[in-house]
């Protein structure tokens, strides 16, 4: 039997019963679209899916839902008592995307909101609570960057809240494929990489510690814009690379961003206008070995984007920019063939695909309104 369907006899008494007596009239139909595997007082972040199950101390898991997605309601049996909650949730977009962000709203402070796929923990991030504006409502959020290199299968979104209950959904997967390219790397950027240089793992350790970070601070909701006039790709994100040394020897990687040329092949890019795709703090502006000329901006909790190889930085370490700002012009520097823009979206460190962001809000306040609330899109 599954676990939806193992209740304890003691369970369904105690449960029947109360319902009786409190009068609740419930449908348990549509099950489908929310399923509450295990809950409990234990530390789910460093347990796995059988060590949970395994010390589980409550003796079953109902839950009873009115409308897919919105109104859901779930019952929870410790010992001798009941709680009714409305923990209603969006999940947006419903189907979920390799290299694209998820957002996820829950009706109780979140803790951490991690990515299942076939019993594997493959992302996680923390939660946070986006504030009260323009006619919203304040509600906990968080949003996890799906990696383009999973394996398709059974896939949950599961949420710990800040009382260690956990709540999982399963969500569906869309299959996504990338391009495969050759990079021919020049003898001054293979000499870049393979010489030994301490500053490296600095540089490489300083930008870990800033992509690491979730803070609490939300300065852009909506969505991206495009942060230079030119929409010509030289390459895109998530690109199978192989990059092609002068001796001949070649390394296998994942490109985590979007290389954007001029309009024009052959016309010159150098020196053209960088601006903020959204609202943002300044955490990183400097020059850096591999990346060059460096700026990044943190958007919300965990979602930064960076803008590598610049010719020129404008924009400062710790100053708010707005969205459409200039930050910088388009350069050449660092390990880079020619003068082109590299654009990086990071969510809870992961590598996610900036243009997904052109077309949809980072937070749909609207909508997840609606589904927490059950009322019509504002």
């Amino acid at each position: 039997m599954t676990k939806r369907k193992l209740f304890f006899l003691t369970a369904v008494v105690t449960l029947a019963a109360a319902l009786i007596a409190a009068g609740v009239s419930c449908s348990s139909n549509n099950k489908d679209s929310a399923d509450i595997i295990k809950a409990g007082g234990l530390d789910a972040s460093e347990k796995t899916a059988s060590e949970e199950a395994a010390g589980i101390n409550l003796i079953e898991i109902l839950y009873i839902e009115e409308t897919p997605l919105i109104n859901t309601f779930f019952l929870r049996l410790a010992e001798t008592e009941i709680f009714l909650s409305p923990y209603n949730y969006a999940i947006i977009p419903e189907t979920l995307r390799p290299g694209d962000p998820v957002t996820i709203a829950f009706g109780v402070a979140i803790k951490y909101a991690d990515l299942i796929i076939n019993g594997n923990r493959v992302a996680r991030s923390r939660g946070f609570v986006i504030p009260a504006e323009d006619g919203y409502p304040s509600f906990n959020a968080a949003i996890i960057g799906i990696p383009t290199t999973i394996t398709y299968g059974n896939t949950v979104i599961r949420i710990t809240d800040t009382k260690d209950m956990i709540w999982e959904f399963n969500v569906n997967m869309e299959e996504r494929e990338f391009r495969s390219e050759n990079l021919y790397i020049t003898p001054s950027m293979s000499d870049m990489v393979t010489t030994p240089d301490p500053q490296l793992d600095i540089e490489a350790n300083m930008l870990w510690a800033i992509l690491s970070t979730t803070g609490n601070q939300v300065y852009h909701t909506g969505p991206f814009i495009m942060p230079v006039e030119s929409t010509r790709k030289t390459s895109l994100f998530g690109a199978r690379r192989v990059n092609i040394y002068p001796d001949g020897y070649r390394v296998t990687n994942i490109h985590a961003g979007v290389d954007i040329g001029a309009a024009i092949a052959g016309e010159s890019f150098l020196g053209a206008d960088i601006i903020a795709c959204a609202r943002g703090l300044v955490v990183l502006s400097r020059s850096r070995i591999i990346s060059g000329n460096t700026i990044i901006i943190e958007h919300a909790p965990g979602v930064y984007t960076s803008y590598y190889h610049l010719d020129k930085l404008i924009a400062r370490e710790g100053e708010i920019v707005e969205m459409g700002d200039l930050i910088g012009y388009v350069g050449t520097t660092g390990y880079s063939t020619g003068p082109h823009l590299h654009w990086e979206l990071r969510v809870s460190t992961e590598n996610t695909d900036p243009e997904s962001m052109l077309t949809r809000p980072l937070v749909d306040k609207s909508l997840i309104i609606s589904r927490l609330y059950g009322t019509q899109e504002m």
